[in-house]
């Protein structure tokens, strides 16, 4: 099931452009699909593309506090190519 959602997940990214970031540094973060997937599973891709495309300065948090720069961070570098193909 999660991956099935992750897959959907990828697609909103895609829609939005997320993808076109991939490989760029943004605040000492190299972006990579994994980390925007853990991004938009936090606060959605449209929250992910707003950082991206601000580079950064729009960084939304959810209701604990936790931002998406720190899910992109914190999830970078995972192997999703079983979602991502």
């Amino acid at each position: 099931a999660q991956i099935i959602f992750k897959k959907k997940q990828w697609g909103y990214l895609k829609a939005v452009g997320a993808h076109n970031y991939l490989g760029l540094i943004i605040k000492g973060i190299l972006i990579t699909p994994s980390g925007l997937l853990a991004g938009a599973h936090l606060k959605g891709a449209g929250s992910v593309y707003e950082y991206l495309k601000s580079r950064g300065e729009k960084n939304s948090s959810d209701a604990f506090g936790t931002s998406v720069e720190s899910y992109i961070k914190q999830f970078s570098g995972y192997d999703v190519t079983e979602i991502i193909n």
